[in-house]
This record gives structure tokens, C-alpha cells and sequence, in this order.
């Protein structure tokens, strides 16, 4: 799943923090992102439902974010509006995650990666419906093109399986979800990143609970290896993994850093296809280079509006 740039504000003083060389941050972002791809792998491997993988996301990534606000001693606060906007956010990414896991469950780890970063083209939306954002060129090819690829990634999937229609809706849904949330922590200015994390994992862990249990999804965890997989979905995905990634990307250009992180859906079908046995046909192919392709142009679009908010060096 692509980061947001907003999640990506450096703080120059923080302990944690090391800054290098410009191919030392390379390396961070690379390992980040390939920390990420990870993310639909193991939840397509793990042996526990798409919402016990969801909690365990939140609730390991939380506790390990509560673990760093101790050791880092940061006594930094959220103002009521922040900790309302963190709440705001973790109540959508919940959704975003319970969907986004059974449309993996569905349509395979490398598809629903490549659909759950449809949130480009929903923020595109957003910006042209609620912020008047001015309709270009740009913005109208890579919809457009975005749908070309959508349709042709996804069109074999309703033929090869009656719920494959559900698993393509799941994925867009979480693409949704993940633009709305977007919106939410753009609003969150506190400079201390790890609390308003806590706080957005916690709330996204609770809400996500609740689900299961309402929808009587067990989330008992039966031997070694599925808490080792859930281990790392949570701490090495959620938080190493986007620390690497926060660290570096206001230290490399935008091209940079957006080229990077879109390689992450990619990896992950192509681990799906070549590791997991995915069987795809050649148009699936050709429609996963072309939504790729259509990220690209918005998220390029999108780099250049925020650019002036961003610190970076090239």
C-alpha cells in the first residue's frame, strides 16, 4: 500500500532518527517499501481470518508504538482536534484493512495490492468534487487509463469464480477507504508522528475487534508460526517498515520516492504469480502495467500540488 506523504514528516530531532547519505535513505525507502510488499503476502499465508490479521496489524503495530513514545521519552501531546482527527482516521483505516484482507483472500495478494492503491485515482476524485480542484489533462488520462487497466487486471477473475466480483469490489472499497483516511490525517499537525500513530492503531485495532466479534471471526492465534507471521505483519510492516520510509522520504526527491513505492504492488503480484501459483492470463498482465502505469500519472499529479509542503532534498 502506497504511504502518504503527510505520514512522512521528518522531525530532525528525534533520537531514532540517523540521517546519511543520499543512497543510505535510498536503501531506507527500497527496504521500506519491500517491507510493505510484504504486506499482502502474509496475509494471504497466515492461518487466521482477513479480520484477526487486521486486529493483530493494529494491535502489534500499537503496542510497538507505545513501546517507542517510553523508550524515546517524547512528552509531545495531541491537541483534542488531533486526537479526534488520529480517532477519525484509525475508525476508516479498520474498514480499509477488513476489506482490503478479503479481497486478498478472494483475488490473491498481487490483485488486491494493485486495487487497494486505487486510492490515487478516489483522491484525484476528491480533490475535483470537494476542493474544486481544476480538471486536467493529466488527472482525466490517468482515470481513464486507470480504468482501461482495472478492467482487463480484473475481467478473468468473475469468470474463474463466482465471488471474484466481490473480491474486485472489496479491493476498490479499500482503495476508497484508504483515500478518506487520507483526508483525515492530513489534518493532524502535531509534530510528535508516534503518538497520533498509537493513537490512530489503537483505535483501528478496537474498531476492528469489535467486527469480529460481532461477526463471530475468531481470532485465536493456534500455533507458533501464525504469530510469527502476524509478528511481522505488525512490527515489521507497520512500523519498521514505515519508519524506514518516513525517515527517508523528505531527503529524496519526489520522483524518487513515488517510482520507489510504486514498485510495491508490483513486487507483490508478481511474488503472487511467480511464488503462490497465481494463474493470470496475458491481458491481466497487460492490464496491471497499465492501472500501474495510470498510479503513476496521478500520483506524479499529485506530488506536484503537495510538493511545496514537502521538505526534500535531491
Amino acid at each position: 500500500m502506497l504511504v502518504n506523504w503527510e505520514w512522512c514528516v521528518y522531525e530532525s530531532n528525534s533520537p531514532m532518527i540517523k540521517i546519511g547519505s543520499k543512497y543510505s535513505n535510498l536503501i531506507q525507502l527500497v527496504v521500506g517499501g519491500l517491507l510493505f510488499s510484504l504486506s499482502a503476502i502474509l496475509v494471504s499465508v497466515v492461518s487466521i481470518g482477513g479480520g484477526g490479521a487486521a486486529f493483530y496489524r493494529m494491535f502489534f503495530a500499537a503496542l510497538s508504538f507505545f513501546i517507542i513514545l517510553i523508550l524515546t521519552g517524547n512528552r509531545v501531546s495531541l491537541s483534542p482536534r488531533d486526537y479526534i482527527y488520529s480517532i477519525l482516521t484509525g475508525s476508516v483505516l479498520a474498514f480499509n484493512y477488513i476489506v482490503w484482507h478479503k479481497s486478498i483472500h478472494i483475488v490473491g495478494p498481487g490483485i488486491g495490492s494493485i486495487l487497494t492503491n486505487t486510492q490515487i485515482f478516489f483522491m484525484v476524485a476528491v480533490g475535483v468534487i470537494l476542493f474544486k480542484e481544476r480538471i486536467t489533462i493529466p488527472k482525466v488520462l490517468a482515470v481513464l487509463i486507470g480504468f482501461l487497466g482495472i478492467v482487463a487486471l480484473t475481467n478473468n477473475e468473475t469468470k474463474i469464480s463466482d465471488v471474484g466480483l466481490d473480491g474486485i469490489l472489496y479491493g476498490l472499497g479499500s482503495g476508497a477507504a484508504y483515500s478518506i483516511a487520507i483526508l483525515f490525517l492530513k489534518n493532524i499537525t502535531s509534530t510528535n508522528k508516534f503518538l497520533s500513530m498509537f493513537v490512530v492503531c489503537s483505535t483501528a485495532s478496537l474498531f476492528i475487534y469489535v467486527y469480529t466479534s460481532v461477526s463471530n471471526e475468531s481470532i485465536a492465534i493456534n500455533n507458533v508460526e501464525t504469530l510469527v507471521y502476524l509478528l511481522a505483519y505488525g512490527i515489521l510492516v507497520q512500523v519498521f517498515g514505515w519508519y524506514l520510509i518516513a525517515s527517508s522520504v523528505p531527503h529524496l526527491s519526489l520522483f524518487t520516492v513515488g517510482l520507489v513505492l510504486l514498485v510495491e504492488p508490483l513486487i507483490t503480484f508478481l511474488i503472487d504469480i511467480t511464488l503462490l501459483g497465481k494463474e493470470v492470463v496475458l491481458i491481466q498482465i497487460f492490464g496491471a502495467i497499465l492501472t500501474l502505469f495510470a498510479m503513476y500519472i496521478g500520483l506524479n499529479k499529485e506530488k506536484k500540488n503537495e510538493g511545496n509542503n514537502i521538505n526534500y532534498r535531491e
